[in-house]
């Protein structure tokens, strides 16, 4: 048994060894197509690990310009020496069309394959086909069944799916408790939708019981500090809605001790990224002067961009801000007309 896998091995390296010299006589005469299919000959016979490696090189640009077209080739043969990852990608690779038309029969008929072979990545794959109905007929109930086996798997994704599928009651009876249990789990495995989804939860108290410790105890990690150096395009409204309320808890001293700079901080990252309900409460900080230097053109800027984005507390105190000013011009013109009143009652005395 040794002594064939050390032939096997030996065989292997000779083949390598040899394809490399002829590699490098066909570069040495800038014939750089033969000395590319004469590396490619020697790699074509090894393994379904080493073409699925090859595979993921290609396909993340790792040490060489990423190509599509030859990450799907290794793939797939890969997957046609029963590589299970292989399979799964090349099935995510129809369903998302990477170098392939996109095509959700073929994803599906991939996906199912990586499934039946234990791979709970596919399988939450395969969940999501049946709940949006890509590849095979929608079927809410069958992707929670997926989700579920999945998640047992320890899955993260179907963690979260079936989280919101319980909340939501699609394809399962509504159960805000077996929901939670669900985004708890992906939370505790660093999921940062199901993270930012139990800090509003708790500190609003809508759809759980309101705990501003659960809250921060959820929230905690999303500092801007520390986003500025992770952020990625698709997790910006996730930061900066948990932005706006880490900086709440700052300012008022929920959850946490009150910190006047960590809520500016926070505030500010989840304003000047559109949050509005940030933005007034940015300007009531510096108006106020909570753990700032009062500031009130800093502060009237934020509460007039709240009012604009529909805020409705910054709407209903710049209106009262409107009515007060107005309240305040007919006093003053009340007061002016008076005064002309005696002022022009007063010269009529003097001519008697």
């Amino acid at each position: 048994m040794i002594d064939d896998v050390i032939k096997k091995e030996t065989e292997k390296i000779s083949r390598v060894v040899r394809a490399h010299e002829d590699a490098k006589k066909a570069a040495a005469d800038s014939d750089y197509k033969t000395a590319y299919e004469s590396l490619i000959s020697a790699i074509m016979p090894i393994e379904a690990i080493d073409q699925y490696n090859w595979g993921v090189i290609y396909y993340n640009g790792h040490g060489v310009e990423k190509d599509y077209k030859k990450a799907f080739e290794w793939f797939k043969r890969a997957s046609d020496k029963g590589y299970t990852n292989a399979t799964r990608i090349v099935g995510r690779m129809y369903y998302n069309g990477e170098y392939v038309e996109k095509d959700y029969e073929k994803a599906f008929q991939y996906t199912m394959r990586a499934v039946e072979e234990g791979d709970n990545y596919a399988m939450t794959m395969l969940g999501s086909m049946y709940l949006y109905g890509e590849g095979v007929e929608k079927n809410s109930e069958r992707a929670v069944q997926w989700f579920e086996q999945a998640a047992e798997k320890g899955n993260t994704q179907a963690m979260v799916s079936l989280g919101s599928m319980y909340l939501d009651g699609e394809g399962v009876d509504k159960n805000c408790e077996r929901a939670v249990q669900w985004l708890e789990k992906a939370a505790e495995k660093g999921d940062k939708r199901s993270k930012a989804w139990l800090g509003q939860e708790y500190y609003r108290g809508t759809t759980l019981p309101r705990s501003y410790e659960k809250a921060w105890r959820w929230l905690m990690g999303f500092n801007a500090n520390w986003i500025a150096k992770s952020l990625c395009d698709k997790e910006k409204d996730i930061f900066r809605q948990a932005n706006c309320l880490l900086g709440m808890m700052y300012l008022h001293g929920k959850g946490t001790e009150r910190d006047g700079e960590s809520a500016e901080e926070c505030l500010r990252y989840a304003a000047e990224n559109g949050d509005e309900e940030a933005q007034f409460w940015l300007g009531f900080q510096y108006v106020r002067g909570l753990g700032v230097d009062i500031d009130i053109q800093e502060g009237d800027k934020w509460l007039k961009e709240a009012a604009k984005n529909s805020f409705e507390d910054a709407v209903k105190l710049q209106k009262a801000t409107q009515k007060r000013e107005i309240l305040d011009a007919i006093w003053a013109k009340a007061k002016e007309e008076a005064e002309q009143d005696r002022r022009e009652h007063a010269m009529a005395q003097n001519e008697k």
